[in-house]
Parts: structure tokens; C-alpha cells; sequence
């Protein structure tokens, strides 16, 4: 995983990659995380999140009032995560 991250970052990290899918991960928690990834570019533009790497691209929208990441959500980060993932560097995936 990235050494970059902080500890709420990497608990984040770790909680994408659960099976099951959470249900309870708030949303600002999943930008801060795509946010602080090293090689990933992450803008915020009119409550949407565009994170870049190494090609592959994710949109998230935040909707009014909402606070938790849904878990279709969390499944579009997992794999962004994973197709982004340069072939040279292999992520960790979450508690087995």
C-alpha cells in the first residue's frame, strides 16, 4: 500500500477493499483518502470528485445531504484502485 497515507487514510483504504462491502464509510473519508494516494490527481469541482492515475479515471458525485459512500460507490473505488495499480506495484487488498 501506499506509505503515504495516514493512519485514518490507510483504515479507509483497508475498509474499500472489505468483503463484505461496508455500508458505513463517509464519503468525505473516501476523497481524503483518493486525495492523499501520491499518483492519484484529485479535483473537486461543484461537489465532484474527479480522481486520475495512470490513465484510468473516477467521477463521484456527492448528492444533497448525503454523508455516506454507497456501496456501489466504494465498488467503483475498489477498482479504479486495482486498474490503476501500475503493473510494477502490487496493492494490498483488505483483511483475510
Amino acid at each position: 500500500m501506499n506509505s503515504h497515507l495516514s493512519g485514518a487514510e490507510e483504515r479507509t483504504y483497508q475498509r474499500v477493499f472489505e468483503h463484505p462491502t461496508p455500508h458505513d464509510v463517509p464519503l468525505q473519508e473516501v476523497w481524503s483518502m483518493l486525495g492523499a494516494i501520491a499518483d492519484v490527481r484529485a479535483v473537486e469541482v461543484n461537489g465532484n470528485l474527479t480522481a486520475t492515475r495512470n490513465g484510468q479515471t473516477l467521477v463521484l458525485h456527492r448528492g444533497r445531504g448525503k454523508q455516506m459512500a454507497a456501496k456501489k460507490e466504494l465498488m467503483h473505488v475498489r477498482h479504479f484502485l486495482e486498474r490503476s495499480t501500475t503493473a510494477g506495484v502490487k496493492m494490498s487488498g483488505g483483511s483475510r
